[in-house]
């Protein structure tokens, strides 16, 4: 039995966040922290010669 083709798929999503003046803070600090973790990955990947785009 043949192993299907995965095709690569980027997923892009635009939202406007409105948060209350007392979560802003918060949220900018875990939307910061998800931005750095997702380029340290991309990093790992692209060292290890995989392409995720």
């Amino acid at each position: 039995m043949k192993t299907p083709k995965v095709t690569p798929m980027k997923i892009v999503v635009q939202v406007r966040l409105m948060p209350i003046p007392e979560v802003a803070s918060a949220l900018q600090c875990t939307l910061r922290t998800a931005n750095d973790a997702a380029n340290w990955l991309s990093g790992q990947a692209h060292k290890a010669g995989r392409d995720l785009a």
